[in-house]
C-alpha cells in the first residue's frame, strides 16, 4: 500500500493524535457527554487525513468528497445538541460518514453503487480500520530496521532533553513560588497536558491507544488505491423507459413469471388493506369505537412500518433479481414495482394517521416526532425507488443517492428540529401540557419550560419547578466538574436560563383535602389530573401515559390527603377517569367519591 517510510508518518501520526484525542475528550467519556473537545478532534482528524494526502501528492475523488457534508455536520453537532438520542445519532453519522469518506477518498465511486453495495463498502471500511494498523506498524518497522547506522544522529538530542527539562522545571517551580498568577497558569496547564488521578492512568492509555490505533486505520484505509471493477459506459446518460435491460450476471436471479406472480399477489394483499383504511381508520377516530386505541393503532403502527420495511426491501430484490429479455417485461416489472410502492405509500400514510391519533388522545411526546422524521424520509425513499426504475443516469444509481440522502437526512432533522424543545413548546402552545412527561425532557427543553414556572394550575407549577431545579443543580455539577472542552452550546444556554430564574424548589407533594376531589368530572386525562394535583403518591399501572395498556383501567394513580388517608383514581387507557374512591391505610373498603359528568 506504501513504503515503510509513509507508514512511519502515518503511525507516529496516530499516535500524536491518539494523545490530542485523550486531552480533549476523556474526561468527556467519563462523564458519559459530549462537547466541544469532540468537535475539535473530529476536525483536527479531518484536516489530518486530508492534509496527509495532499502532502503525498494523493489526490481525492472529488464526486466522492460529498461524504464531508454528513460528516462535517454531524462533528460539529456534537458540541451543539446535548440529549442523549441526538449525542447517540451524532456519533452514528459521524462514524458512517467518515468511514465511507476513508473508503472511497482515493478509489471508487460512491454514488454510483447500490446500496446494498455502499453498505457492504462500509462494513469493509470498518473492519480495515480495525486491522489496517497491524500492517501499518509492520511496515513502520521495516524502516527502523534500516536505518540503524542513523541513530547516533539522536544521542545530541536525547542529551540535550536530559538537561533541558531539570532545569526548565526548577526555573518554572521557582518562577511559580513568586508570582500566583503564573503559578495558576501553570497549574491550569498542567491539569490539561497531564493525568488527573493515578487510578486512571492505565485507562487513559488505553483511551488514547484506542483512538490512535483508529486514527491509523482510518488514515491508511484512505491512502489505500483500490482496482474498482467499472460497468461499461452506456451510451447515453438516461437509458430509455422502454429499453430492455441488458444482460447482467446477478447473485442469484428470478424467472419473470414467478416475479409476477408475486408481485400481483403482494398488490392484490396491499389493495385490499388500503381498501379497508379508506373506508374504516381514514374515516376518522370515530370508526374506531369498537377498539381501545392502544390495541389498534399503537400496535398497528409498529407493523405497518416493519411492512413498508419489507415491501422495500421485496421490491429491491425482485428489481434487481428478475430476469427481463423484452421491452414489454421490463414494463410490466417496472410498472407492478411501481403500483407496490405507490400501495406502500397509503399503508405509510395509515400508518402517519395511526399515530395522529394517537397523539390527540395521548399527547406530543419526543418520541413521536421521532416516529414522524422517519415516516418522512421513509417516504422520500420510496420516491426515490419509483424514481430509480425509470431514470438510469450512468454517473448515478438514483436510489442509492436517495437512500444515502435519507439515513443522513434523518439525523440531520431531528439535529435540527431539536425534538424535545419543539416538543415542549408545541404542547405548550396547543394548551395540552402533559407535566409527568415534562420530567422526561432533557435540559435542551429548557427555555419552554421556563415559561410555565408561573404557571396558573398548582400542580404543573410544582411539577415544573421541580425539574428545573433538578436540571440546574446537574447542569451546575458538570461545568464545575469541566472545563472548555466540555463546551456544548444547548447545556450553556440552559445552564444560563437557569441561573436568571427564582423560585425553584425541589420535589414535593401538594398539601391536599378530600374537597380538593370532589370537582373531578369523569373523562379527566392523566394530564388534566397531574397539572392540577401534581406528583401522585403512586401510581399502579403499565405506562403512565397509557400508551402500553391492552385493557381498560389499567392504571391507579393514589394521592395522600391525610396522614393515613388516600385518593386512588381508576383511569381507562381511552376514556380517562372512570372511579374516584377514598381508602384509610390499612382498610379494605374504598369509600367512592362521586364525579361530574
Amino acid at each position: 500500500m506504501s513504503s515503510p517510510t509513509i507508514s512511519l508518518r502515518v503511525v507516529i501520526s496516530g499516535v500524536v493524535l491518539g494523545i490530542i484525542g485523550c486531552l480533549l475528550t476523556f474526561d468527556l467519556s467519563l462523564q458519559q457527554q459530549t462537547g466541544l473537545g469532540f468537535s475539535l478532534f473530529g476536525l483536527l482528524l479531518i484536516v489530518l487525513m486530508i492534509a496527509f494526502a495532499s502532502v503525498h501528492k494523493i489526490q481525492p475523488i472529488k464526486r466522492n468528497l460529498v461524504t464531508l457534508l454528513p460528516l462535517l455536520f454531524f462533528t460539529l453537532m456534537l458540541c451543539i445538541r446535548s440529549s442523549i438520542t441526538l449525542t447517540t445519532m451524532n456519533i452514528a453519522g459521524a462514524g458512517a460518514s467518515l468511514l465511507l469518506f476513508a473508503y472511497f477518498y482515493r478509489s471508487g465511486s460512491l454514488l454510483n453503487l447500490s446500496i446494498i453495495e455502499v453498505i457492504i463498502k462500509g462494513i469493509t471500511s470498518g473492519i480495515e480500520v480495525c486491522f489496517q494498523p497491524f500492517t501499518e506498524l509492520l511496515q513502520a518497522s521495516k524502516w527502523f530496521s534500516t536505518q540503524r547506522e542513523h541513530w547516533r544522529v539522536l544521542a545530541p538530542l536525547a542529551r540535550g532533553i536530559l538537561i533541558t527539562v531539570p532545569v526548565v522545571g526548577v526555573f518554572v517551580i521557582l518562577l511559580s513560588s513568586a508570582d500566583q498568577v503564573f503559578a495558576d497558569l501553570v497549574q491550569r496547564a498542567l491539569q490539561l497536558i497531564t493525568f488527573q488521578t493515578a487510578e486512571n492512568l492505565g485507562l487513559q492509555i488505553v483511551y488514547a491507544g484506542f483512538i490512535g490505533w483508529a486514527v491509523i486505520g482510518a488514515m491508511a484505509v484512505s491512502l489505500i488505491e483500490r482496482k474498482e471493477k467499472r460497468s461499461p459506459d452506456l451510451a447515453d446518460d438516461d437509458q430509455p423507459a422502454s429499453q430492455p435491460e441488458s444482460a447482467r450476471a446477478p447473485l442469484f436471479s428470478l424467472g419473470y413469471t414467478e416475479a409476477v406472480m408475486l408481485l400481483t399477489s403482494v398488490c392484490a394483499v396491499f389493495a385490499a388493506f388500503v381498501a379497508i383504511q379508506f373506508a374504516y381508520l381514514f374515516g376518522g377516530g370515530s370508526n374506531l369505537d369498537s377498539y381501545t386505541y392502544a390495541t389498534y393503532l399503537h400496535r398497528g403502527f409498529i407493523e405497518l412500518v416493519l411492512v413498508a420495511l419489507l415491501t422495500l426491501g421485496t421490491a429491491l430484490t425482485l428489481n434487481y433479481a428478475t430476469v427481463r429479455r423484452t421491452p414489454t417485461r421490463v414494463n410490466v416489472i417496472r410498472g407492478l414495482n411501481t403500483l407496490l410502492i405507490l400501495l406502500t405509500f397509503v399503508i405509510l400514510a395509515s400508518a402517519f394517521q395511526r399515530l395522529r391519533l394517537y397523539e390527540l388522545t395521548y399527547g406530543f411526546t419526543s418520541l413521536r416526532l421521532l416516529i414522524y422524521v422517519f415516516i418522512a424520509w421513509l417516504a422520500f425513499t420510496f420516491a426515490g425507488f419509483i424514481a430509480s426504475l425509470y431514470w438510469t443516469p450512468r454517473s448515478i444509481n438514483v436510489f442509492t443517492v436517495t437512500a444515502l440522502i435519507a439515513a443522513f437526512g434523518f439525523a440531520a432533522t431531528l439535529d435540527v428540529i431539536n425534538p424535545d424543545l419543539f416538543v415542549a413548546w408545541q404542547n405548550i402552545n396547543r394548551g395540552n401540557v402533559d407535566p409527568l412527561h415534562l420530567t422526561t425532557l432533557s435540559e435542551e427543553a429548557v427555555p419552554a419550560l421556563i415559561t410555565l414556572v408561573d404557571a396558573p394550575e398548582a400542580g404543573l407549577r410544582s411539577i415544573v419547578r421541580s425539574r428545573l431545579l433538578q436540571l440546574r443543580q446537574q447542569l451546575e455539577d458538570q461545568a464545575e466538574r469541566s472545563d472548555w472542552r466540555a463546551f456544548n452550546l444547548d447545556r450553556y444556554n440552559a445552564l444560563m436560563a437557569l441561573q436568571a430564574v427564582d423560585g425553584l424548589e425541589a420535589r414535593t407533594t401538594l398539601t391536599l383535602g378530600i374537597t380538593d376531589f370532589t370537582d373531578l368530572r369523569a373523562g379527566m386525562t392523566v394530564s388534566e389530573i397531574t397539572r392540577k394535583f401534581g406528583f401522585p403518591y403512586s401510581s399502579f399501572g403499565v405506562d403512565l401515559y397509557g400508551e402500553f395498556s391492552v385493557s381498560r383501567n389499567a392504571l391507579t394513580l393514589t394521592y395522600q390527603i391525610g396522614e393515613d388517608r388516600f385518593v386512588e383514581m381508576s383511569i381507562d387507557s381511552q376514556e380517562g377517569l372512570q372511579a374516584i374512591c377514598q381508602r384509610t391505610t390499612g382498610g379494605d373498603r374504598c369509600e367512592p367519591i362521586k364525579l361530574k359528568n
